[in-house]
């Protein structure tokens, strides 16, 4: 169903699920109005809505709100022309799965949206199932069960509960009722909501007889018909006196030993664990046929079933496994080893673990290791992996856009010799309301923007388990969060300082290839197989169009951990390296292609940089690359180096690609926009080719200069480290761009504002920015003069 009043909106949104790539066409019912939406629901059965937000009888938000409330289980996309992130976090707070501008929909986005929200209604279906089963767990327990609402009020109670308060069946009202204090029961659950947490607290009751018993309870936060609750469980610890008019014979055998706190956390461990045993049994089954399924020849409809049940079944385990651990914390159970590990390996590999979800994302995880960090430390190197994978996993799901940066900064040393490390993961999310930053390391907190909307829930476990992990590692943790701007989760933790070896996979080089080599590939036998590993869109895009000229098959890798991936499960004739990329820079990845071994370890490896000093060539060559070219490229270039390399694979390194020093006549002749290279470029990619890419050239340099000017327009200086970085990435992209396409000026004065930024020198680096703007507003008019840039 689309429901939208302008027939034009309407009839967009039809073309373009025409063109979506699936195997099943649409059928689209259009309406014009909120009352013959709800007309039609009653008699017809969708799949899906798309909803405008601004209808003849209906506007805003109260559309969604009714819409949802009249048709709860279908999937809701709405359509706005208002580019508000704040309407569109609105619309999905009271019940729509995702919202989309008008004007920019294409069939595969439109497509994309509708699957999703599609596969996260099915997946509430399965969670109000899991719901149903939950509620059977705690029906069954042996312990007794009471779920109460903020007030106190029963929402539910088992079997085993009752018969300890002596309540009958039907039995209502509030918790507090049976407290001998009731003052008591206040206070602890003002406390767990602050969340100071309830673990084993030794309490008095009086149940419905007038007879006094005495209890262990643990009290936590949790979720109950889509609302905040508290959920009690509660254990018998003994009988103590009755008031004095009502007679109290005794109820516990006196054989039986009291139980206290640990035994009721011991207890809940045992229970969860016994749960997550038999709900992870089937769960191996049913992720197991799964991925055999989606091995197997599926076309589209069916590929994104089977994806949809593997990430639910993935999301349950990874759920089973917080239960899990956390109630091996709770009981005790979780002892920490003490080894010594590699932790800037462990820390890039959490990196690359979760940087392909930041991905699915559009976003962008970056790493900064402090250079006094030890390489070799002591400690428990899985559990520290644990806190990271958490904070990211958060960051992630948080941020919407932007950078997410993990910074590694020695802390100094402590009393007893140990490194003091400093992990800070800094996102660029919503931030989070000052309320709620008290209580975020409790047991089941809700994000809460500034304005006190609740707009992201959970059961919290995983903060809550990084705060009792790192507390075992004697450290602390806490965040900084400023509402608009983000958040940075922090902890520190003490790592014993190791002299061992660590003995891991060398990645190291000879400096001299291997005798023996494989014959040089012949074209005879099809066209080359490339792997561009690159991470500006502009520079893909002309080297690709160079490549596909002369036939090439071109396989994409956007960075450094990408192209390593794809070099190790497929055999490329030639890999074309971009030096300077994000989380793993070119010559990292070189040395990890070179470690891989045999044929996929020897394949030929070009350098692509900006850096065209002749140290800079000779690093290149030093990290096992067998050629260099210099940016910007011309096709002349790039296709007699590929041939250079592929007839001598391993070339003489003294003398493959290495480029002229600079002078300072070359630096002169660079202050100027080189038409030269400009007309180099129209001649190879030609004169339609060239305006399309320098029109995203225009759109991404604007891009930049918005992200730099939204900092350096600010009165105060005071950047945080996360702001630093994105400015100088930015002014990075920017300089490379320029290279490309022979803007010297522009060149220049990027180069500069990226020298500032990473000396800190943020009022030099402003000062140069104004600068650098000027020169890429005064290239765009020449550009625009010399070439139609659309």
């Amino acid at each position: 169903m689309v429901v939208d009043d302008n027939a034009g909106d309407a009839r967009l949104a039809q073309v373009a699920l025409a063109s979506a790539p699936t195997s099943l066409p649409y059928q689209v019912t259009i309406v014009e109005t909120l009352a013959e939406a709800l007309l039609v629901l009653g008699r017809q059965v969708f799949d899906a809505a798309l909803l405008d937000m601004g209808l003849p009888d209906c506007r805003g938000i109260e559309t969604v709100q009714r819409f949802v409330a009249a048709a709860p289980r279908l999937p809701v996309v709405v359509l706005t022309g208002i580019d508000d992130d704040e309407t569109g976090l609105a619309a999905v707070s009271v019940g729509a799965q995702d919202y989309l501008i008008k004007g920019s929909l294409a069939g595969a986005q439109l497509h994309r949206a509708l699957s999703h929200a599609i596969s996260r209604k099915q997946i509430e279906a399965r969670l109000r199932a899991n719901e149903d089963q939950q509620r059977a767990i705690l029906a069954a327990s042996p312990m007794g069960v009471a779920v109460v609402s903020p007030d106190g009020t029963f929402l539910f109670t088992n079997a085993r509960l009752r018969s300890i308060l002596g309540m009958a069946t039907s039995e209502g009202g509030l918790l507090s009722r049976f407290y001998r204090d009731p003052d008591q029961y206040q206070a602890q659950a003002a406390g767990v909501i602050r969340g100071e947490g309830g673990d084993g607290q030794s309490v008095e009751l009086v149940r419905s007889d007038g007879v006094g018993i005495r209890v262990v309870q643990t009290c936590n936060l949790t979720r109950w018909n889509d609302q905040s609750a508290l959920l009690f469980w509660i254990q018998e610890d003994g009988t103590v006196a009755a008031p004095a008019a009502i007679p109290a014979p005794l109820s516990i055998p006196a054989t039986r030993p009291p139980e206290g706190p640990q035994a009721l956390a011991q207890a809940k461990s045992e229970l969860l664990a016994m749960l997550s045993h038999e709900i992870r049994t089937p769960m191996v089954g049913i992720l197991g046929m799964v991925r055999l399924l989606l091995d197997s020849a599926l076309d589209a409809r069916q590929q994104d079933w089977a994806e949809t049940i593997a990430y639910s079944g993935e999301a349950l385990v990874a759920i089973l496994d917080d239960i899990f651990d956390l109630s091996k914390l709770e009981a005790g159970q979780v002892k920490l080893e003490q080894q010594p590990f590699d932790v800037r390996r462990t820390i890039e590999g959490v990196i690359g673990l979760m940087s392909s979800r930041a991905q699915e994302k559009g976003l962008r995880v970056s790493l900064r290791l402090s250079k006094a960090l030890p390489r070799t430390v002591t400690g428990d190197a899985r559990r520290l992996r644990q806190v990271l994978l958490n904070l990211l996993s958060n960051a992630i799901k948080f941020s919407h856009q932007g950078n997410i940066l993990l910074s590694v900064d020695d802390a100094g040393w402590d009393a007893t010799g140990n490194a003091q490390v400093r992990f800070t993961v800094t996102d660029s999310g919503p931030g989070i309301a000052p309320a709620v930053l008290s209580r975020l390391f409790a047991d089941a907190p809700a994000v809460t923007m500034g304005d006190g909307e609740r707009i992201y829930g959970g059961r919290g476990l995983g903060l809550t388990i990084c705060r009792r992990l790192v507390s075992l590692m004697k450290g602390e943790i806490g965040v900084d969060s400023v509402v608009g701007r983000g958040s940075a989760f922090w902890f520190c933790v003490p790592l014993g300082v190791s002299h061992e070896t660590i003995r891991l996979p060398s990645v190291a080089v000879p400096s001299q290839p291997p005798l023996s080599v494989a014959p040089p590939v012949s074209r005879a036998s099809g066209p080359l197989t490339i792997l561009l590993v690159e991470d500006n869109l502009v520079n893909q895009k002309v080297v690709c169009s160079f490549l596909l000229k002369r036939d090439y098959q071109v396989v994409l890798a956007h960075d450094g951990y990408e192209g390593v991936e794809r070099a190790s499960r497929q055999r490329f004739d030639v890999i074309l390296m971009d030096v300077q990329m994000p989380r793993m820079d070119g010559l990292q990845a070189t040395s990890a292609i070179r470690a891989l071994g045999g044929e996929l370890g020897r394949v030929p490896i070009i350098a692509l940089t900006a850096n065209v000093m002749m140290e800079d060539a000779r690093v290149c060559l030093d990290a096992g690359m067998d050629a260099f070219l210099a940016k910007p490229l011309t096709m002349q270039a790039l296709y007699g180096t590929i041939d250079q390399v592929l007839s001598a694979r391993h070339p003489a390194k003294s003398d493959v690609g290495l480029p002229a020093p600079r002078t300072d006549v070359q630096l002169t002749e660079i202050l100027k926009i080189q038409k030269e290279t400009l007309n180099r470029l129209q001649r190879d990619l030609g004169q339609d080719f060239l305006s399309s890419l320098l029109g995203d050239f225009v759109a991404q340099g604007r891009e930049h200069f918005a992200l730099m000017g939204s900092l350096f327009d600010r009165r105060d200086t005071n950047f945080s480290e996360t702001e630093i970085i994105l400015a100088q990435q930015a002014a990075h992209q920017i300089g490379t761009m320029a290279k490309s396409f022979g803007l010297g000026q522009l060149l220049v004065d990027a180069e500069e504002v990226e020298d500032y930024l990473s000396r800190h020198d943020v009022v030099s680096s402003g000062e140069v920015y104004s600068r650098c703007q000027k020169s890429f507003e005064q290239s765009v008019q020449v550009l625009r003069e010399l070439f139609p840039v659309s």
